[in-house]
């Protein structure tokens, strides 16, 4: 992945220790000759952990070009009927995916404020469509890409695209899909 100014970097890929279409688009990322690093779900439990993550990487592979946002809460895929969703099943699904791609958006950003780049946040099917039993997911889900479209809109004229990618249901990297 390269910047308007065409220079190549490091591109953080977060989540990347799961396998599916994480380890694809890694993998993908790694044969086009980008230096692909991988940020561990547990480098990102708040905005300080994450800055701290993404200057570790900097100081190790350069300035972060780019961030591939993958990272899901294990309990996304946890179906049960919306009325017995108790608060702490709403909060470890639709509270922390939200968090999470909070401090991976700002500490990105703030990375590659100097020198422009890309986010690929990666969008779920069941966020579009909803799903029986995820009802949590599908809403923060949702509530992702609309951040992400938002920080799309402010971070453009610093030179930071943001993209949300939504694969298709056949390729859902949780293991659910809106069809079920």
């Amino acid at each position: 992945m390269a910047t308007a100014d065409g220079v190549p970097g490091p591109v953080v890929v977060t989540g990347a220790e799961c396998p599916g279409l994480r380890a694809g688009l890694v993998a993908g990322l790694a044969a086009r000759g980008v230096a692909v690093v991988g940020m561990p779900v547990a480098d990102l439990v708040d905005r300080a952990a994450a800055d701290a993550a993404f200057a570790a990487v900097a100081r190790a592979h350069g300035p972060v070009r780019g961030v591939v946002h993958t990272a899901l809460e294990p309990e996304v895929a946890t179906r049960e009927p919306i009325t017995a969703v108790d608060d702490a099943a709403f909060d470890a699904v639709w509270e922390r995916t939200l968090q999470r791609a909070l401090v991976v958006l700002g500490a990105g950003y703030a990375a590659m404020c100097p020198h422009g780049g890309s986010f690929v946040v990666v969008g779920s099917a069941v966020g579009l469509a909803g799903a029986s039993g995820l009802g949590p997911y599908a809403a923060a889900a949702e509530g992702v890409r609309v951040l992400a479209r938002s920080a799309a809109r402010q971070w453009g004229p610093d030179g930071i695209r943001v993209n949300v990618v939504v694969p298709a249901p056949e390729h859902e990297h949780t293991g659910v899909t809106s069809a079920e």
